[in-house]
């Protein structure tokens, strides 16, 4: 159906809907109520963090946050990649393979069961914690161009290339401004209800039955 059309039917079943009264009726006024409720809950809200999250808190919130990071030395990361193969001895001629010189990308294309294998094995930067403990323990033992003996973990067999090391770098804002919008956004809300809290007269009243409600005797 054409939008055209579409709006005209809408109209024209609003105004029947009005010529029979149903704008007076009790479900009418008790739908119309929660929606305004709601509405208010939106615009409130959207209002206070509108008020909030400007470019200078979103710049703050950076500042803050790269400072903590800073605070006790930045991580060191290790970028390497490796060739993942299903046995060890599989694992063994392609780390003669490697030391011997052939090309660590080509291996893995050639041989690398891992999701990385078409991009060279190419695992990108990464920090303690990120890989499962085996394979970390020895990325983080080589040195830069070091291959690895074969490597054992429930993932197969792995030859791990270690490119190079360096300290981690602090994001820049463009890369997490979207997260410390979200976060001053839900603070912001957080902290308003809890003013409100503190200002309201709060009582609840429970529909809990007694503990002996239904005992026949």
């Amino acid at each position: 159906m054409p939008v055209i059309e579409r709006m005209i039917s809408n109209r024209l079943i609003v105004e029947e809907a009005r010529r029979l009264g149903i704008q007076e009726t009790a479900q009418f006024l008790v739908e119309l109520a929660r929606l305004e409720d709601n509405l208010l809950q939106r615009l409130y809200a959207e209002s206070l963090v509108q008020q909030a999250v400007t470019q200078e808190t979103v710049a703050e919130a950076y500042d803050a946050w790269a400072a903590s990071l800073t605070a006790n030395g930045l991580p060191l990361e290790v970028h390497a990649s490796h060739v993942l193969v299903a046995t060890s001895g599989e694992a063994q001629e392609i780390t003669l393979k490697a030391r011997e010189g052939e090309d660590f990308a080509d291996l893995a294309r050639s041989h690398s069961i891992g999701p990385t294998g078409p991009q060279g094995g190419d695992l990108g930067w990464f920090r303690a914690g990120m890989m499962v403990a085996e394979f970390e323990e020895a990325a983080w033992a080589l040195a830069p161009g070091d291959i690895s003996d074969p490597v054992k973990t429930r993932f197969g067999w792995h030859v791990i290339k270690v490119h190079d090391r360096r300290t981690m770098e602090v994001p820049p804002l463009h890369d997490v401004e979207a997260t410390l919008r979200q976060e001053l956004a839900r603070q912001a809300i957080a902290d308003d209800l809890e003013r409100l809290r503190s200002a309201a007269a709060i009582e609840i009243l429970t529909t809990e039955p007694p503990d002996d409600f239904g005992r026949v005797e």
